[in-house]
């Protein structure tokens, strides 16, 4: 699914990189994000995520697949390396038990 605008980064420090799982309504809205990895800034980490919040994709139209699930979207600024991808990308509350 293409993204159709991206906001602008945020007017803080390059060189910075996180991983956010977005979740997309049919609408094309983003219905729900959280941040799997941080820039270790927690002012930096709070608008990035407001950013991934902003994003908007092309609605769903009759006969496309809705989108389900959480979905991990790497977003880096200038030049810092992509951060690894998470094994799952579920809120912390719907992540599955570890078994002993």
């Amino acid at each position: 699914m293409a993204q159709e605008v991206i906001p602008p980064p945020p007017p803080l420090p390059p060189n910075r990189s996180v991983v956010v799982c977005i979740k997309i309504a049919n609408s094309g809205a983003v219905s729900g994000a959280f941040l799997v990895t941080s820039t270790g800034d927690p002012a930096y980490d709070r608008m990035v995520l407001n950013m991934a919040k902003q994003l908007r994709y092309p609605p769903t139209q009759p006969g496309d697949v809705a989108p389900s699930g959480w979905r991990p979207i790497p977003m880096t600024f200038e030049t810092t390396r992509l951060p690894a991808m998470p094994a799952t990308c579920q809120p912390a509350s719907r992540k599955p038990a570890r078994s002993r």
